[in-house]
């Protein structure tokens, strides 16, 4: 018999596709931290310059740059003074003399980083002050701009990059590596690309990077007992164990729930490792060599969607991919594999594992960040 997903058109799986050569930056949100709580309200990084003129078209040259930091820097300590002295020049070359020291090549060597090097894109943290205060996870949105926020060194115009923030997670639960990179007194750092792996599981619920592929199924509820973890390890183990068949290519047969289990005992590298932390609000982060992670997400995605049937539907949904739209490669393998999937699965077992995993949806919110709707036409 063939089996029937739920009676969406598209599955977005939102997942990001990491490339081997990409790198990830720390931006200080200021002395102190002072800017954190800006990046946050307004969704974006800068640093502390307010008043800094720069062509986004061309870069200037150091000097020019080294005029316009000092410049800069006169301006935000005149309004962090609340004004009691002079208004300081706003003309950069008046300050030619005091334009050196290698604090302000610091300076321009971030500038030249954050509006010129970095593209749309590039992942990025900004760290909390303290142990308890959450680090926020992004990613670049579009080119480098102008903005101004009466919040913000009274409505100065500032350089800034606009972020889309995926995650914030409490700093005390990071790795202390990773941890030890924050609070530096540089305003932007490239981060050690060992660190990478630690900073995808933060900020992404799904990605694939190098040989892992990762998605996480979250929950919101404080109770969460054993028959709970039961419901989602029955879905998890049947969506994993016909991919795994499908792998193995078996064909045109329907496959019980022991003979999936089967497959994955004879094919270990399809069980998806599981990282659990079930603290309210939990989650279970799987893990594998293979892209049996994202496909066993996607599936359960379907199977507790909110217009989910038990029998339904008769096609495939569109796969597509709003965290890498760019890169097709992951919604093509899939989609293959869901289709393939749903055509070994027999419609009694399907509706059984979908109704455990509705059953800890309904009792632990159990959810992932993977979105169901129509296709627009």
């Amino acid at each position: 018999m063939r089996i029937k997903g739920s009676d969406t058109d598209e599955l977005d799986i939102a997942t990001r596709i990491v490339r081997s050569d990409e790198d990830i930056y720390v931006i200080q949100p200021g002395r102190d931290y002072r800017l954190y709580s800006a990046f946050d309200r307004h969704d974006a990084v800068f640093f502390e310059f307010p008043s800094l003129t720069v062509d986004f078209r061309r870069p200037p040259t150091r000097d020019e740059l080294r005029r316009q930091l000092v410049k800069a820097i006169a301006v935000r300590d005149w309004i962090e003074a609340h004004r009691v002295d002079p208004e300081p020049p706003r003309d950069a070359a008046h300050y030619h003399d005091l334009a050196h020291g290698r604090r302000v090549g610091r300076y321009a060597g971030a500038v030249e980083a954050l509006f010129y090097k970095l593209k749309p894109g590039t992942i990025v943290v900004a760290p909390g002050k303290g142990f308890d205060d959450p680090v926020l996870f992004g990613q670049i949105v579009g080119e480098p701009e102008f903005a101004s926020w009466r919040d913000v060194y009274e409505a100065e115009r500032l350089p800034v990059r606009r972020v889309q923030w995926t995650a914030r997670r409490i700093r005390g639960s990071l790795k202390p590596e990773l941890r030890a990179k924050f609070g530096t007194p540089n305003p932007i750092m490239q981060l050690d690309r060992s660190l990478r792996d630690q900073v995808l599981r933060a900020a992404f619920d799904q990605y694939a990077f190098e040989d892992i592929y990762s998605a996480r199924l979250n929950t919101t509820e404080d109770d969460f007992d054993t028959l709970d973890d039961y419901h989602i390890q029955t879905f998890v183990n049947y969506a994993a164990g016909v991919v795994a068949a499908f792998e193995a290519g078996v064909r045109g047969r329907e496959l019980t729930f022991s003979e999936a289990v089967g497959y994955l005992e004879n094919m270990p590298d399809y069980t998806p490792e599981l990282k659990l932390n079930i603290n309210s609000k939990g989650y279970q982060r799987l893990l594998s060599g293979t892209i049996t992670p994202i496909v066993v997400a996607g599936l359960m995605t379907m199977a507790t969607a909110a217009d989910a049937e038990a029998q339904a539907p008769s096609t495939v949904p569109n796969i597509v991919n709003t965290a890498s739209p760019h890169d097709e490669s992951c919604q093509i393998q899939v989609e293959e594999r869901i289709r393939g999937a749903m055509q070994l699965m027999r419609l009694d077992e399907w509706q059984r594992v979908c109704e455990a995993a509705r059953s800890a949806k309904r009792k632990t919110g159990l959810s992932t960040s993977m979105r169901t709707g129509r296709r627009k036409r």
